[in-house]
């Protein structure tokens, strides 16, 4: 999460919240500080469904699951992936505006709302700072931070791991070469040295990330971020996924949010669709 430090003090919230019930009880301080009709105190919006599937995870529930042999099976519509989505659904009612339950976070850009001062928080990556900054200078990385979002379990929720990889083509000449690339780039040498210390990135192992969170130049305004990627799930493996990603399936969490359909009635049809795709060879 990132959040307006600023703003969250004047409100009388003085820390980072490290429970669900702490998170609520704070954004509704938010919330009473700050009486504009178009403030949000947690702008989450409905199409989002990255941020919904962290709400899945933390309720133990999945997109899909592999199966023995290898195959993929969807399961948006167990239990325990419904319970997650009535937990996400709630929130987002109960702390993003009514307008956000049809939208996705680029229109408008969720970095620009906070940077106005229209929401106190979003999750975003940490890339969301300089983002925020370019909208408005003045709120300088004293006046913002980050911490791992809550879950309703009780347990921090598993944060999205994505973003670039390396792969070694199947067609290269040079595959030796490649891997020998790989070992290199990824080494922990290379991970504190150039990654972190050089460009402010994530050390790719959890080891590092508490090497470098122990460094007296550590940046605290990254600290949600960093503690947020040693509990991390990704997406399914299946090369359908992608196609999922594309075709519009997900936008199935808009319309759960908006009520123009079921939670329960959009995951059925969800994994019908999703299934009809990994059955695909």
């Amino acid at each position: 999460m990132i959040y307006n430090k600023k703003m969250w003090s004047e409100a009388g919230i003085d820390n980072p919240p490290s429970t669900y019930k702490e998170l609520e009880a704070d954004l509704q301080k938010l919330r009473d500080a700050n009486t504009d009709k178009d403030f949000s105190p947690f702008y989450m919006p409905g199409r989002d469904w990255k941020s919904a599937a962290r709400w899945i995870w933390d309720a133990g529930g999945d997109f899909a699951e592999q199966q023995s042999d290898g195959t993929w099976k969807s399961t948006l519509s167990s239990d325990k992936s419904l319970k997650g989505i009535d937990q996400w659904l709630e929130f987002q009612h109960k702390w993003s505006s009514e307008a956000s339950r049809s939208l996705d976070t680029g229109n408008p850009d969720f970095s620009q709302l906070l940077a106005e001062g229209k929401t106190g928080a979003i999750l975003n990556n940490s890339a969301g700072i300089r983002t925020i900054q370019q909208y408005n200078p003045d709120l300088t990385t004293d006046n913002l931070g980050s911490f791992p979002m809550p879950g309703a379990s009780g347990k921090l929720q598993p944060a999205m791991m994505a973003g670039s990889v390396w792969g070694v083509a199947q067609k290269s000449k040079r595959q030796e070469l490649a891997l020998k690339w790989i070992k290199i780039a990824a080494s922990p040498e290379i991970q504190k040295d150039y990654v972190f210390a050089k460009d402010g990135w994530m050390p790719n192992y959890v080891e590092g990330l508490d090497e470098v969170m122990k460094s007296a130049d550590f940046p605290s305004y990254l600290t949600g971020f960093f503690e947020s990627a040693k509990n991390t799930k990704a997406t399914p493996a299946s090369p359908q996924w992608l196609t999922i990603e594309n075709d519009s399936s997900l936008n199935c969490f808009g319309d759960i949010a908006t009520g123009a359909t079921t939670a329960k009635a959009a995951a059925k049809s969800f994994d019908e669709h999703a299934d009809s795709l990994y059955a695909k060879k």
